[in-house]
């Protein structure tokens, strides 16, 4: 009896390091995309692809069950979703999608929002737009950068303007002494 119960302990503990294996094989860490503006000569409706590619759209496209928008202030906290759909099934391919349509096999959760001018969106998490006016043609033009490198220009913004700050309340300190 004590051999038939050490028996069916270890098949059950090689159960679950097979069990364990296979989610990590199988599901493991998420693969890594990025996000590109493929068009962006419509502000109401740019369009987006998604691929494995860093440097151009190209490829079959990337399964997301979720692709959303959401608005940052100029110190990168979110304001407000400006856009959000999700797929019917849970998961779908997308490939390119234009700002405010749903591709077939979504639905829409939050209705787009107008993008404005100056404003910046961060796309799925990844990617961080702004869309700004060309002053020398005038035509719509736009930045476009990782949400690191964002937070990293970010945190160097707020470097020098604390050191401003610092410089500022020295200056002051010295003139009240005097």
């Amino acid at each position: 009896m004590v051999k038939k119960l050490g028996l069916i302990r270890t098949k059950r503990v090689s159960f679950l390091i097979f069990l364990c294996i296979a989610l990590f094989v199988l599901g493991g860490c998420p693969r890594q995309y990025y996000i590109h503006l493929k068009d962006s000569s419509d502000l109401k409706h740019p369009v987006f692809c998604l691929t494995e590619n860093s440097m151009w759209c190209g490829g079959s496209g990337i399964q997301q069950g979720i692709f959303f928008v959401e608005e940052l202030n100029d110190d990168g906290e979110i304001i407000d979703d400006a856009w959000m759909i999700e797929h019917e099934s849970g998961l779908g391919k997308i490939y390119e999608i234009r700002y405010g349509e749903a591709p077939e096999g979504y639905r829409v959760v939050y209705k787009a929002k107008e993008l404005e001018l100056n404003n910046f969106y961060r796309i799925n998490g990844e990617s961080v737009i702004k869309l700004f006016r060309n002053e020398s043609d005038n035509k719509l033009d736009y930045i476009f950068m990782s949400y690191s490198d964002f937070h990293a220009k970010l945190r160097k913004k707020w470097r020098a303007e604390k050191k401003e700050q610092e410089k500022e309340q020295a200056l002051n300190e010295n003139s009240t002494q005097n």
